[in-house]
């Protein structure tokens, strides 16, 4: 076998390294960009580890308790690391697949990292950009997104049990089972991010690749009427939040 000259090693190197390259490109692609905004998107370190969303800055929203397992003193975590941990379960809603936890936040953690939940720019064909840490499962705290368009409310005989659920088509990224508990975010005309919804799964008949991954995702819808029992759960706790009062 003829040795290799030293301009083609160094030529089979390039190759090699821009290969690497293309297919790093790719998986990225794949699982979505890295998301440098939405910092009130977080992730507990539990046993079933699922993303939340800040909605103020000791509390966290996300997935039902049955979808999401979370226990006291499980670390909240955001991209640079641990800032708080689980306190206690202020309120489970089982119907619509969501709950809210109080935190004990660490001396450093970030403050004013939060978003409360705005529906208001929902419809379908509305820009959606989920926001979570669950793709794939080796990326544990890298907050990424998925971005795609609304499709249409699902109801309990589409095969959504929580309600009000909708559905959404994943054009850029997919959803992954740590990004239950993520945020939903839409846009409204003014370019502002509204928190729409958090997810909750995958859509009815959305296929699930290796990777337990899926690119049709389903999401509880945050209306009024979620934001009101929030609002009723947090001064259940004795927990004022100034959008509860207006």
């Amino acid at each position: 076998m003829a040795k290799l000259k030293k301009w083609q090693f160094v030529g089979l190197l390039l190759l090699v390294a821009l290969l690497w390259a293309v297919i790093d490109i790719l998986e990225r692609l794949q699982d979505g960009p890295t998301e440098a905004g939405h910092a009130e998107v977080v992730w507990v370190d539990a046993k079933t580890r699922c993303s939340a969303v800040r909605i103020a800055d000791t509390i966290l929203l996300t997935a039902d308790t049955a979808h999401c397992q979370l226990e006291e003193k499980n670390a909240v975590k955001d991209d640079k690391g641990g800032f708080a941990a689980l306190e206690t379960l202020i309120g489970n809603n089982a119907a619509a697949g969501v709950s809210i936890w109080k935190m004990k936040l660490d001396p450093t953690a970030p403050a004013g990292m939060s978003v409360w939940p705005d529906a208001s720019a929902v419809s379908a064909g509305t820009t959606m950009r989920l926001v979570g840490y669950g793709r794939p499962p080796s990326s544990a705290g890298v907050r990424k997104a998925a971005v795609g368009a609304l499709t249409a409310a699902c109801s309990p005989t589409d095969g959504c049990s929580q309600q009000p659920a909708w559905t959404a088509n994943i054009l850029l990224g997919r959803a992954c089972g740590h990004d239950s508990g993520g945020g939903l975010f839409t846009t409204d005309r003014s370019g502002s991010a509204k928190l729409a919804g958090l997810h909750i799964g995958p859509a009815p008949n959305a296929g699930l690749d290796r990777e337990c991954c899926v690119d049709k995702t389903r999401f509880v819808l945050l209306d009024l009427t979620l934001e009101k029992w929030i609002c009723d759960q947090l001064k259940a706790a004795g927990i004022s939040h100034a959008a509860c009062e207006l």
